[in-house]
């Protein structure tokens, strides 16, 4: 009789959601259960490495009323496809803010016939106990490789994700550079749709992270920058708050873009005259909350409730 547990994963590009869900597969196996990640593709994305997770191809893929479906929070016609199945159906909630793009006026889980919802961060969890007081719910939090994300050897730079606010980052590179002219040599290195090794290299090798998070579920670029050494400057995105401290990171108020290059400026002379290497450590410290050990333990939790339903 089968009990898998199957992902119904997006065949996207690159997706930091689609890596935590593989994380969620490598972890539950661990733990002995028969979980697996179905892509139309039938092969796993290239642009990370992790070994340990089978793929089935969707259209391989029967579904048995024994099976457990995973679903994510924000694709539509797979929440409406899946309602229909008899299968145990769990969705799994990355980004709280993006739940509406998923549902589209359905006001109750149980309409689409989910039994539970599992959260990747504390905001996210927030959200669901508030919206949807009902269902059954636990966090799972997300965990970062450290042999991935680590520091080499510096440089002074600026690295930055410009997709959620690509005017943003230009008004506030200009104002920093009107400002600070003393620090025009410095390079801003923007990453658009690389793979997890460039993003990796390139956090390791810049002494700045420029923070650019927007309506996030949890933030995990400013997670794994602080993982790769770098000193951290600007939004948590609301999802970071989990995580942001005064200690770890130079943080500006959402929105303001003037205090993200006063923030930027004080971090800079920090990194010359030694103060930031404090801020730098505690960042440190705070990715290593995140690993994996901490993502099998909060798993092993969930899955048993989930499995009693």
């Amino acid at each position: 009789m089968s009990k898998r547990i199957l992902f119904m994963l997006p065949s996207v590009g690159i997706n930091g959601g689609v890596k935590v869900a593989y994380n969620h597969i490598r972890c539950l196996r661990m733990l002995g259960y028969d979980a697996y990640a179905v892509h139309s593709q039938g092969a796993m994305p290239s642009w990370f490495p992790l070994n340990g997770v089978p793929v089935i191809e969707t259209h391989n893929c029967t579904i048995s009323e024994n099976d457990t479906i995973i679903l994510g929070e924000d694709i539509h016609h797979q929440l409406l496809m899946a309602a229909e199945h008899p299968a145990r159906k769990v969705l799994l909630v990355q980004n709280h803010f993006y739940m509406l793009n998923g549902l589209r006026g359905i006001n109750n889980l149980a309409e689409l016939g989910i039994c539970a919802v599992i959260s990747t961060g504390d905001a996210i969890a927030d959200y669901i106990h508030r919206r949807y007081p009902q269902i059954q719910s636990g966090v799972v939090h997300i965990s970062l490789d450290r042999n991935v994300f680590r520091q080499s050897e510096k440089r002074l730079q600026i690295c930055f994700f410009p997709r959620k606010r690509s005017y943003e980052v230009r008004f506030i590179q200009d104002l920093f550079s009107s400002q600070h002219s003393q620090w025009s040599a410095i390079d801003w290195i923007g990453l658009h749709d690389v793979n997890e090794e460039t993003v990796a290299r390139t956090l390791g090798e810049s002494a700045v992270y420029l923070s650019l998070a927007r309506l996030e579920g949890v933030g995990m670029a400013a997670l794994e920058a602080m993982s790769c050494g770098c000193a951290v400057v600007g939004f948590n995105g609301v999802g970071g708050r989990e995580y942001a401290t005064s200690a770890n990171g130079y943080w500006a108020a959402e929105d303001d873009l003037v205090a993200v290059v006063d923030q930027l400026a004080t971090c800079i002379a920090d990194l010359h005259n030694g103060k930031g290497n404090r801020v730098i450590e505690n960042g440190l410290s705070t990715a290593m909350n995140y690993n994996i050990d901490r993502m099998t333990a909060e798993l092993s939790v969930v899955w048993k409730n989930i499995m009693m339903l």
